[in-house]
């Protein structure tokens, strides 16, 4: 044994022959020494276990992504929900149509406008034009061709003549905004009374779009109507349904992010981008309700003024179209569409007729372009008649109710709250991209293959856009400073009152 004071070792004994120190509590030391080192080494094996519950770990992190996989996969109460939304919008709108139908079956506005329509593209007989028209009929396929945006192709068959082929897409404003109307108070009844989640609606918006999508396109493709009369010409109608799909499946999902509410998620609201744009519903709210104001002031007055002073106008006017067909519902369909048009108009952009052909329609005899500020635009061609030219421009150039729409867009425009540049940038921007979309919406558009000539009348996309835009900008900065300046005067008054 070994002395722990002197080093000294000997054989055995309790004290150390040399020093006298007690071995035994020595030893007592090295027992719990070598105890305390097998506790140490006993504490070993967890960190083996440690490591195996590690290494547990990435199979428990697939289970749990696996899990989250499951758990976004649509359930068939949502497929149900979904049936459940297409099938009775569909049911909705097709009895919408189907009044339509009943109360358009014998507008002479279609039947003259049509008329006319074919006699500036084509050089069909006039008798066949006459026997067309006669047999001409709106059905539910034009009434959904139209308030889904689509374009309705047309092929006249006559015997001894070459075939007539005809693209025109009609602006009647009112039928997709009916139809999205159907569609949000759908969607919404059904939050409401199936209490969906974000995450449910957002479900139903993606099964029910490409369910409503596929049965309108399939309905489109397939029902496309016919007539004529056996022996003389026959008339086909078709439409592209691809583009007939895209538009209406756009439209459930626009109808579906108001009326589930899907605006709400936190990504959106977190969105320093997105979160801007639903800030504006009190702008689009109030223009609506103004339109719709100023539209009944507006017929209110054609009512009292004399038709010879609204005939007197040297192109056809709103107001004489109401003066020859007030009793034809299709006028008030298409009214919707004059006060878009007005307002675009009083926004700055410019009312285009690109073609002479279809000019006619309007008693104009060249593609002329409107500004309600810089006046007449000759756009191709030389100068027909300059006399008429001149009256054209008198009627069209700095007249009242241009100053009345732009002041409504501006009151409405009043009612979005200032808060920092960039919400108002995001915000300006989304107004010109809607209002682009609404030229495009309220323009007339038509090609002919057989004429090889095409034409719109209308408003320019990008120009209306861009214009609005500038309106904005300007208002919003003299709103601002005009602000500023009242509220710097307001704080002088303060401190000079102290």
């Amino acid at each position: 044994m070994k002395c722990p004071n002197c080093s000294n070792e000997q054989a055995g004994g309790s004290f150390c022959s040399h020093c006298g120190e007690r071995l035994v509590e020595h030893e007592k030391d090295q027992t719990v020494k070598q105890e305390t080192r097998q506790e140490a080494t006993s504490q070993v094996p967890p960190q083996m276990n440690f490591q195996k519950g590690d290494s547990k770990e990435p199979i428990n992190k697939k289970h749990f992504k696996k899990s989250n996989l499951k758990k976004r996969k649509f359930t068939a109460t949502e497929f149900k929900i979904a049936i459940y939304f297409s099938i009775s919008s569909l049911a909705m709108i097709a009895m919408i149509a189907w009044v339509l139908t009943y109360l358009l079956k014998s507008s002479t506005l279609i039947k003259d406008y049509t008329y006319m329509f074919l006699a500036s593209i084509t050089e069909l007989p006039e008798y066949i034009l006459i026997q067309f028209i006669s047999k001409i009929q709106v059905t539910i396929w034009d009434i959904l061709l139209v308030a889904h945006g689509g374009s309705s192709k047309g092929k006249i068959l006559v015997d001894g003549l070459e075939p007539v082929e005809f693209v025109w897409k009609l602006p009647v404003i009112i039928a997709p905004l009916l139809l999205l109307f159907v569609l949000i108070i759908t969607s919404r009844f059904l939050k409401r009374k199936f209490s969906l989640t974000i995450k449910q609606g957002t479900h139903i918006m993606l099964i029910s779009a490409c369910l409503y999508a596929t049965i309108i396109m399939f309905f489109m493709l397939f029902m496309n109507p016919s007539y004529g009369i056996e022996g003389q010409f026959l008339y086909k109608i078709s439409t592209q349904p691809l583009t007939i799909f895209v538009h209406a499946f756009a439209m459930i999902v626009i109808a579906s992010f108001i009326g589930f509410e899907l605006w709400k998620a936190e990504r959106i609201q977190n969105s320093t981008l997105l979160r801007p744009i639903f800030t504006l519903k009190p702008f689009f709210i109030t223009l609506l309700i103004s339109l719709f104001i100023l539209g009944v002031v507006i017929v209110v007055m054609w009512s009292l003024v004399h038709p010879a002073s609204i005939f007197s106008q040297p192109l056809t006017t709103p107001a004489s179209l109401w003066t020859l067909y007030r009793a034809d519902p299709v006028f008030y369909l298409l009214l919707p569409t004059f006060l878009f048009g007005e307002l675009l108009y009083g926004l700055g952009s410019s009312f285009t007729i690109t073609s002479a052909e279809i000019g006619n329609l309007l008693q104009i005899p060249q593609a002329l372009s409107f500004h309600s500020v810089t006046g007449i635009k000759l756009l191709e061609g030389e100068i027909i008649d300059e006399n008429h030219l001149r009256l054209i421009e008198k009627s069209t150039r700095f007249i009242w109710y241009t100053l009345v729409f732009l002041l409504v867009f501006l009151y409405s425009l009043h009612r979005v709250k200032l808060t920092n540049l960039r919400t108002l940038i995001s915000q300006i921007i989304f107004i010109g991209i809607v209002f682009s979309c609404l030229a495009k919406a309220v323009s007339f558009t038509f090609t002919s293959n057989t004429e090889s000539i095409a034409g719109m009348i209308g408003f320019p996309i990008l120009w209306s856009g861009t214009s609005t835009i500038i309106i904005c900008l300007l208002y919003c900065t003299i709103r601002y400073f005009l602000n500023k300046q009242m509220t710097d005067s307001k704080v002088g008054e303060q401190h000079g009152n102290k």
